[in-house]
């Protein structure tokens, strides 16, 4: 994490902290997601 951002906790998920640009957030998400997995961003 960078000076400045928001720390996310969660008791029942995984939080990620993806860094920026425009498509970023998309190719982190496809990296974690399974073959059968259905996705809605």
């Amino acid at each position: 994490m960078k000076p400045g951002d928001t720390a996310l906790v969660s008791d029942y998920s995984e939080v990620k902290v993806i860094g920026v640009g425009s498509d970023t957030v998309d190719y982190a998400l496809i990296g974690l997601c399974g073959r059968r997995d259905i996705v809605v961003s």
